[in-house]
């Protein structure tokens, strides 16, 4: 299988989990005192799933991005923590970036990520 064959199913894959992170976190943010463990922790793996992916694709700035907005939700997952307004703007925020970068991933343009991952960090 060549390279833009892989990138192809990558881009495909990735937007099934795009949709899942998106769906999730406008619910979450409309709906917050009926977020539920399983829909944290199915947010959470969508964004461990494009973040390993791209790893191994070498795709630095998406496996980046979705690992910062992946720690953001871990202290939710591991239940240190509850999902609040400011986190899920900031990571709905993230996923615009995100998903923009990999709807424009064949023309290989640059991103500047560290604005949002200075976010996601706080």
């Amino acid at each position: 299988m060549d390279i833009q064959k892989i990138k192809e199913l990558f881009i495909e894959e990735a937007n099934e989990y795009l949709s899942v992170l998106e769906n999730n976190l406008k619910f979450m943010q409309s709906s917050l005192d009926e977020v539920s463990d399983d829909l944290i922790c199915e947010t959470y793996r969508a964004a461990h799933s494009i973040k390993g992916t791209s790893a191994f694709l070498a795709l630095k700035d998406i496996s980046e991005l979705s690992k910062a907005m992946e720690y953001k939700m871990m202290p939710w997952r591991d239940k240190e923590a509850t999902p609040n307004l400011k986190d899920i703007k900031t990571l709905l925020e993230a996923y615009d970036i995100l998903k923009n970068m990999i709807d424009n991933l064949e023309e290989n343009k640059q991103t500047d990520i560290s604005n949002i991952i200075k976010q996601l960090n706080i």
